[in-house]
């Protein structure tokens, strides 16, 4: 006996190939109303933000002549620059989290520069020195608390 050979449905990413098969079923008047709902859920996410956000234009203000000239190709544009901003995205958070890295490491280094060199000439100096520091990040950190507070409870 041979066994059975199970296939699994091939994942599709919501790419060209949705947008081709849907645009069979999208009227060329573009009139919300006749736009079958089953489309509009069948759409990429992206697509649909465009596509909601047109529609939304079209009922709340006077009609975009730009959404009538919405073809496949623009659809193409649109997520590749998406794509394009989220790889910058993460490119930019990257590169501030080195930056920021590189900040504490420069602070904790000059605090402990501090610490060994005024240990031993002068410690009134540095006991001042070290308040004086403890209470600014004591109200840096009660001010981060309090937007952190504000934003949660908005």
């Amino acid at each position: 006996m041979c066994p059975k050979k199970t296939t699994q449905p091939a994942v599709q990413d919501n790419s060209k190939s949705d947008v081709k098969s849907t645009q069979a079923k999208i009227p060329k008047d573009g009139n919300p109303e006749t736009i079958d709902p089953e489309v509009i859920e069948g759409l990429p996410p992206e697509i649909k933000k465009v596509f909601e956000f047109g529609m939304l234009q079209m009922r709340s203000g006077p009609h975009n002549p730009i959404m009538d000239k919405l073809e496949p190709q623009h659809i193409d544009k649109i997520l590749n620059i998406a794509e394009k901003d989220e790889e910058h995205s993460d490119k930019q958070t990257t590169k501030r989290r080195r930056y920021n890295l590189v900040y504490v490491l420069l602070g904790i280094s000059v605090f402990i520069f501090l610490i060994v060199y005024l240990i031993e000439i002068d410690k009134e100096l540095l006991l001042k020195i070290l308040a004086a520091i403890t209470l600014f990040g004591a109200g840096f950190g009660g001010g981060y608390g309090y937007r952190y507070f504000r934003s949660e409870s908005e």
